[in-house]
């Protein structure tokens, strides 16, 4: 769950993050960039698998923004942004994939998501694609 660099629960000036993905290596990988390279505009919460103890840290941290790997079986991930939808949460959702292609995009944000970065594009992309869901989260609430 809560690993080393990850932030403390009074640091709510920045944009809050659940890191969500099967993956230990790739987990350990994102949380170590967001450390280094984005602490003064990302807070990591918490990272851990997806299932119930994603659901838990959801339902305890209530985050901003949830990134979500998709990783393989792809469908696991989609199934997970789905109930977090039909469970009535209301944060934002970025998918993190291997696959570029617009087809892959597609899926991922008819499963709920509001964005999409591929994760050889972390390190480009995440940044502003928070900022733009926040955004986005904002001019609905």
């Amino acid at each position: 769950m809560m690993g080393d660099g990850l932030c403390d629960l009074k640091d709510i000036d920045r944009i809050t993050v659940l890191l969500i993905d099967d993956n230990p290596g790739f987990r350990r990988i994102a949380e170590r960039l967001l450390a280094e390279h984005y602490a003064r505009e990302i807070a990591v919460l918490g990272a851990t698998s997806i299932g119930q103890d994603g659901l838990r840290l959801v339902d305890s941290l209530h985050p901003q923004i949830i990134l979500v790997g998709m990783g393989l079986p792809v469908s696991a991930g989609l199934a997970f942004v789905q109930a977090l939808r039909v469970g009535g949460w209301r944060m934002g959702i970025v998918g993190l994939g291997l696959l570029a292609t617009t087809s892959y995009e597609q899926a991922v944000r008819s499963a709920g998501a509001d964005a999409f970065v591929p994760k050889d594009d972390l390190n480009t992309r995440l940044l502003v694609t928070l900022r733009e869901v926040m955004r986005l989260r904002s001019e609905l609430a």
